[in-house]
């Protein structure tokens, strides 16, 4: 877990730890009593002793001003007895077992962002079916009313293994079993990799460092400002309140607090919605989208758009055919459709044009020097002969 964290390059990660065997820090205590500073607060493997009730309302300030706490068991830890309002999960009478746990994601939580492995669920839940058994395990039982969510159970005992739960402004996750670093080694020995193991982990600090209070409606626009006559695309996003996308809302669009003249925007799947506005006037504009579901789901966003002057490149740029038509009948000429153009150049029938070619030579060519020296010597020859000089 620890690896995969520092790999975060936009996490900056305080670690303690153990300076020997069985001894913490003696700042440990201070630091979960006081945890300012800190977004998310993991305590791995944490003796149950250290958790006092001093630490219990640390933590509980913590999570109240919405920030995160991730607990992680192990032999030597578990959850503790204080979590009445807080955590998720309470301690079973039975002690650590130390004994191969096997596990199935809960079917009511399967699309939760933090167990997705990837874009397609399919393929997320073959993925996590594939990993060995867990080494041990903290029995723990869902504390009654808490309004938590189980994310991995016990395949046997249907007992929890992962669950988590929103508190106030922050969130909580409990983590009761131990073998995330032997999955991935054993994952690597048959040709896989640490996928899952890497995913959950980052997934998991994703959501709990994520505001509680995260907007569940997300509006886009694209850009924020406009030409006069362009065409205004809006797209919006809704989630419930573990993230996942609504898909059979009532998502409306207003402007300038015209309910009248509301758009509804379709609905595109996966929790998306599209609606196009058109004719807005020069200037800002104030939007608000609403969406409604079930029988109390509501959220609302609201925006700003600019609207510049007007451009003639949005206006209706199609040729007039009727028109272009008469010049045509008049001119003896013909109206050609775009896309017939190559089959009207092939059937013109052209004039042959005739073909002129010029040929050009020099008449001395380039050897003209050599020319000169042959007349030269022969001109010397013929004195020289009539002198009798040969």
């Amino acid at each position: 877990m620890f690896r995969t964290l520092r790999a975060n390059s936009n996490l900056t990660v305080e670690t303690l730890t153990p300076e020997r065997a069985g001894g913490w820090p003696s700042s440990l205590k201070s630091k979960l009593v006081d945890t300012e500073g800190h977004d998310l607060v993991i305590l791995h493997g944490v003796p149950r002793a250290i958790l006092s009730a001093e630490v219990e309302a640390g933590l509980r300030r913590h999570v109240m001003a919405g920030n995160g706490l991730l607990m992680v068991g192990g032999e030597d830890s578990g959850v503790p007895d204080w979590g009445a309002g807080l955590l998720p999960v309470e301690p079973d009478s039975k002690p650590y077992s130390s004994t191969f746990v096997s596990h199935q994601l809960n079917p009511d939580a399967v699309q939760h962002p933090i167990l997705a492995v990837g874009d397609d669920p399919v393929y997320s839940r073959e993925a996590w079916s594939l990993l060995p058994p867990f080494t041990g395990v903290n029995p723990t039982k869902l504390r009654g009313g808490s309004g938590s969510t189980v994310l991995i159970r016990q395949k046997v005992s249907d007992a929890p293994l992962v669950a988590i739960r929103l508190v106030g402004k922050g969130k909580v996750a409990v983590v009761a079993t131990r073998g995330f670093a032997r999955q991935a080694l054993m994952m690597q020995g048959i040709g896989e990799t640490d996928k899952v193991m890497r995913a959950f982990w980052n997934r998991m600090t994703r959501w709990l460092l994520t505001e509680g209070d995260l907007a569940k409606l997300r509006v886009s626009t694209g850009k924020s400002s406009y030409r006069s006559g362009e065409t205004i695309d809006i797209q919006a996003e809704l989630f419930d309140d573990l993230l996942r996308p609504i898909v059979d809302a009532d998502v409306a669009l207003e402007v300038d607090g015209g309910p009248d003249d509301a758009i509804i925007l379709a609905r595109k799947g996966e929790g998306k919605y599209a609606g196009v506005i058109r004719g807005l006037k020069q200037g800002t504009h104030e939007y608000l989208v609403s969406a409604r579901w079930n029988e109390e789901g509501k959220a609302e966003a609201m925006g700003e758009l600019t609207i510049g002057r007007y451009s003639v490149e949005f206006e209706n740029l199609l040729p007039n055919v009727s028109l272009m038509q008469e010049i045509a009948m008049r001119s003896r000429g013909r109206v050609v459709d775009i896309d017939t153009i190559p089959d009207f150049v092939d059937s013109l029938k052209l004039a042959p044009q005739p073909h002129v070619s010029v040929l050009r030579l020099r008449f001395w060519g380039e050897n003209w020097s050599l020319l000169f020296l042959v007349m030269f010597f022969s001109f010397e020859w013929f004195v020289r002969r009539s002198k009798g000089m040969v």
